[in-house]
């Protein structure tokens, strides 16, 4: 949620070229003015909202256990040095979670961890 609340503040990148190029964006021509004070309150209004929504969703600290669990899939959580239990709790509770919906679509989830340790030999 920080990271969110962060965009009202400072503009994201793309949103600092946009700004630094009037009269286009990725190439792609831009048509009449802005108002940067307007922006900026539109941008607010928008993370607000936004906000408010992941927090009614996710509670107020913007995480649950299912999400909280989510954070492995990103490579900047991994740890430098070959870890076999990383990971494993996360993809246990995501199945607990998941394995009804998971098996409906015809996962066997059985192999899901097994094959989750073999990823994390390869990468």
């Amino acid at each position: 949620m920080a990271k969110l609340q962060a965009l009202t503040e400072s503009p994201g990148h793309y949103l600092t070229s946009a700004l630094e190029h009037e009269s286009s964006f990725l190439g792609i021509p831009l048509l009449g003015k802005y108002d940067l004070v307007q922006l900026k309150a539109d941008m607010k209004c928008l993370v607000d909202g936004l906000t408010a929504q992941l927090e009614k969703r996710l509670g107020e600290n913007g995480t649950d256990d299912v999400t909280s669990a989510m954070h492995f899939l990103s490579l900047h959580s991994w740890p430098h040095q070959a870890n076999e239990e990383f990971g494993n709790q996360d993809v246990a509770l995501l199945l607990r979670h998941f394995g009804p919906i998971l098996e409906k679509c015809g996962v066997d989830v059985s192999v899901v961890l097994t094959e989750w340790n073999l990823l994390k030999d390869i990468v």
